[in-house]
């Protein structure tokens, strides 16, 4: 069975997250939201995951079973 995850936020922290998950067996990141499509994109291309810009049509769209939550603090 494989742990899909998804991630909001695809700065620094995330890139940091995203090498913890890919090391991880049996885990596998499916999807990245942020606000930047630029960002999301390069993110979510480089884990063979796919990008948004909205992070509720990404829990609408996949079906995860957990959410990495890399936004910074307000």
């Amino acid at each position: 069975m494989t742990l899909s995850l998804g991630m909001i936020g695809a700065g620094c922290i995330a890139r940091e997250h995203v090498a913890s998950i890919a090391a991880l067996e049996g885990a596998q990141l499916e999807a990245v939201a942020d606000l930047d499509a630029g960002r999301a994109e390069e993110l979510a291309a480089a884990a063979g995951a796919t990008a948004y810009t909205d992070w509720g049509a990404m829990l609408d769209a996949d079906t995860l079973d957990a959410v990495v939550v890399c936004t910074p603090p307000l």
